[in-house]
Formats: C-alpha cells, sequence, structure tokens
C-alpha cells in the first residue's frame, strides 16, 4: 500500500476512535459482512448496507470520488475495508468482555444471593430494597442472551426469599451460562473469518457503492 494510503487509513482508524456514530456503522459493516459470506443480501440487508455506506459516506467525504476505477475509488474500497475490519474487531472485544463475564457468574449470583440474605438479617436494612443480579437465558428465538433483573424485597421475609430463589437457581443458570460461553467462543470463531472474506464483500457492494456515492455528489 502506498504511504498516501497508508495515511489515509491511520487517520481512518483514528476517526473511528473518536466517532461513535462511525464506529456503530462499522461495527454494521462487519456483521453484514458475516451474514453475506454465503447468501446474497435481502431487500433489508441491502437497505441497511446502503444507510450504513451512506452515513460512512458522509463522514468520509466519498462525494469527491468517481465511478472510473481510479485511485480515489481504490480508496474508497481501502475505506470499506479498514470500517469492516474495526468493526470485527469491535464487535470481538465485545465477546471477549461478555466470555469473561460468563466465567464469573455462578459466583456473582452465590455473592447477589449472599447479599439478598445479608439484608434479611440486618436490622438496619430500609425497605423496599433492590437486589440486582445478571444470568444467562434463552430469548424467544432460543438464542442465548445474558438478562439483568432487579428483584424488590418490601421486608425481611421477601429478601431470605429471594435469597433462597437465587441460590436453588444457580446450579441450572450455570449450565446455561456455560452453553453460552461455548456459543460465545463459536461467534468469535466466525468472526475470524471475515478478514478472508472482506475483498469479496467490498467487490460484491460495488455497484451499491457507486449509486451511494453518485447519491451524495
Amino acid at each position: 500500500m502506498a504511504r498516501s494510503a497508508v495515511k489515509r487509513q491511520t487517520g481512518l482508524r483514528r476517526e473511528l476512535a473518536a466517532s461513535p456514530e462511525l464506529l456503530q456503522v462499522a461495527r454494521q459493516l462487519a456483521l453484514l459482512a458475516l451474514a453475506l459470506q454465503d447468501a446474497a443480501p435481502s431487500p433489508r440487508q441491502r437497505e441497511e448496507l446502503r444507510r450504513a455506506l451512506a452515513i460512512a459516506g458522509d463522514a468520509l467525504g466519498w462525494a469527491e470520488t468517481s465511478d472510473s476505477g481510479g485511485e480515489l475509488v481504490a480508496d474508497v474500497n481501502a475505506d470499506m475495508t479498514t470500517l469492516a475490519t474495526r468493526g470485527a474487531e469491535s464487535l470481538d472485544q465485545d465477546l471477549v468482555e461478555e466470555w469473561t463475564n460468563k466465567q464469573t457468574e455462578a459466583s456473582r449470583l452465590g455473592d447477589a444471593a449472599a447479599y439478598a440474605r445479608k439484608l434479611s438479617e440486618d436490622p438496619k436494612t430500609t425497605y423496599p430494597a433492590e437486589i440486582t443480579y445478571c444470568y444467562t437465558v434463552r430469548d424467544p428465538y432460543q438464542r442465548l442472551i445474558t438478562k439483568t433483573t432487579t428483584t424488590i424485597a418490601n421486608d425481611p421475609a421477601e429478601a431470605l426469599a429471594a435469597a433462597e430463589a437465587l441460590r436453588k437457581s444457580i446450579e441450572a443458570r450455570t449450565k446455561l451460562a456455560d452453553l453460552m460461553v461455548i456459543d460465545l467462543v463459536h461467534r468469535r470463531e466466525r468472526l475470524t473469518t471475515i478478514a478472508h472474506s472482506l475483498p469479496d464483500f467490498v467487490r460484491s457492494s460495488r455497484s451499491l457503492l457507486g449509486e451511494v456515492i453518485a447519491n451524495l455528489t
């Protein structure tokens, strides 16, 4: 890569670090690159891609490019690749953080149960008292997700009941957390494949990219 191109991509990395909106676009591009590895885009995905490219193009000045295959167009392709790559890195960071949290989920549920019991035994507890904890559940689509719940105890008996309910739920919830750890590992493995498929993703988006640039001018 020529020195000017390297400087452009280094500058883009700095812009991504300073712009939450642009980073969100990068994450969206990474998700689309992942989803479209083995499939043509649906109308919804095509529209999502169009919106993401339009936001990126407006922020990065793509209106100055042409569709003649010149250097500026090559710069836009490189921008799109850098955006999707950084998006994949950001998504991976989220997965690593979630994986780390899953390793301690059972102990944190135990801590919440101990806290609820302590509330029930402490005569100085002010009610209503909140007991907040996170655990793994399946959503309506059977995907494993993390849910945060706050239980309100209005008296010592309710605090004690919350402590017991939490304690009894730990074993079953730990099994789901273990399954989610496996799922997170698989999701990280899929993210690593994006680096190899990005050239195809960028090439397949060329016509749509041209339409977006035309609308920006």
